[in-house]
């Protein structure tokens, strides 16, 4: 009998100007000719708003995220926990003055 693969995973803030999605990424850690099925393993929607929002307020953007990470703690096994890469996508939309408007 052949033992489940283990999985590798990824983690992707996604960090918009009203709110920061987390989602944890998973693929088979055997896959063949460097290529494999990546899936959506969770997800977390971080209480508060978006990243933008903790702009002069220290700590409080990482703070947010506290209860997505302690999820991701429990999400990942802990044997892949080292080896599973973060990565930040932050958008930031800036209202553009009526007289600068292309519209």
């Amino acid at each position: 009998m052949r033992e489940t693969p283990q999985f590798m995973y990824g983690v992707v803030l996604d960090a918009g100007s009203s709110h920061t999605t987390m989602y944890i990424y998973k693929w088979p850690s055997d896959k063949q000719n460097g290529t494999g099925i990546v899936t959506q393993h969770s997800e977390c929607h971080v209480k508060g708003g978006g990243i933008s929002s903790y702009a002069g307020e220290r700590g409080g953007a990482g703070s947010s995220l506290e209860p997505c990470l302690k999820q991701t703690l429990q999400d990942i096994p802990k044997s892949r926990h080292r080896l599973t890469p973060v990565y930040l996508g932050a958008t930031a939309v800036y209202p553009t003055p009526p007289s600068q408007s292309k519209y």
